[in-house]
Formats: structure tokens, sequence, C-alpha cells
């Protein structure tokens, strides 16, 4: 079913309007397997890059779900909160979500903002993508849109090991969640970013 699923959105490409995805126009500027981040990528910023962030369509659902699903930091103790998760077309499309492409114009990681409720409900960077800047990059656009959007803070229910990422980036730390079984067995911080309206 995944494999179809990719097929389409690779052969296809299009939205409901007739229009190419962006992140499928993205991928076939270059069709063939490499390394998502190279040392030639490398821009002379201390091995950081600067990705190239676009909006993601409805299209891309299963191509961003991959990329979620294959993370390493949500393996063993961590899978059960994504077990059978999907992020969905109708999700792309009730919510703010941005995907991080590289020189070669692979998606290397994406977020999920929402705004009713301001959270970044998801931010992803592909494995072989991490310590390369795209995380930071990702989140300084989200707090442009944050901005743009006219919101004051942004909450973010971290994974553990991410807090000290969160932190490094200007998030304080909030309150504790408590575990929620049997998804998840184990407690989260409680992040938020003030967006200075200023910037």
């Amino acid at each position: 079913m995944k494999q179809v699923a990719d097929e389409r959105v690779i052969n296809r490409g299009h939205d409901e309007s007739g229009l190419p995805s962006p992140l499928w126009r993205a991928a076939q500027v270059d069709p063939s397997p490499r390394p998502l981040l190279q040392d030639s990528c490398n821009n002379g910023l201390g091995g950081h890059v600067t990705p190239e962030i676009i909006r993601a369509s409805r299209n891309d659902a299963e191509r961003l779900t991959t990329l979620m699903l294959r993370s390493a930091a949500y393996q063993g103790r961590y899978a059960s909160i994504l077990a059978g998760y999907r992020v969905s077309p109708d999700y792309i499309d009730r919510h703010l979500v941005f995907a991080a492409v590289n020189a070669h114009r692979d998606v290397v990681g994406f977020y999920a903002l929402l705004s009713d409720a301001p959270e970044l409900d998801l931010l992803f960077v592909a494995d072989n993508a991490q310590g390369a800047g795209v995380g930071r990059a990702l989140v300084g656009h989200m707090l442009t849109q944050a901005r743009a959007a006219g919101l004051s803070t942004v909450r973010v229910v971290a994974h553990p090991p991410a807090e000290r990422f969160y932190r490094r980036l200007g998030a304080r730390r909030g309150a504790t969640v408590p575990a929620a079984p049997p998804r998840v067995t184990w407690e989260r911080p409680e992040m938020w970013f003030d967006v200075d309206r200023d910037q």
C-alpha cells in the first residue's frame, strides 16, 4: 500500500488543481539516489547548510510520513508514539506544513505548526541530515510563520532527547506532560517559544 502511494506521488505528483506539488518538483530535479547531505553542500558555515524551505502540499503526505517513520529518534523505547501515525493530506491542508530541501533537492526535514492552539506539532530531520543546521532552519522558519500569523507563543511537547535542542534555540521549559499509556509511557517536557513580533 505504501509503495503504491509513493508511486502515485512520484509519477503523478499533482495536487487536485492539476499543479505539480512543490516537493514532487523538487524531487524530480535529480532522481538518482544519493546521501541527503554531502560535504559538497558545505557553504562555509562550519558544516551547516541553509536548506530551502517550501510549503508542503497534500500530495506530499506519504513522503513526509516516510521520513518521520524512519527517524532513529523514535525507535526502540519511543517507537510506540508513532505506531500507525500518518501525515495525512487533510492534516497538511489544515495546518502550516513546510519541508526543507537541500542543494540536491532531497527532502531533509519538515515541520507542522498548528495555529488554532499554537503548537509545533511535528518537527523531523532526516537521520543523515542531523547536525547540519536543518532543524535550526526549520525552527527559525516556523517562528517567522508564527509571527506572521500574529501568535505570541508556540508550545512544543518535546521528545525528551530533543529538550536541549529546543533550549539552545531559545525555548523555555514549562510543565512536564505526564505519560499517556499505552502509546506514550514516558513523561515529556513542555517547551515554549516566545514569538518576538518586532523582528
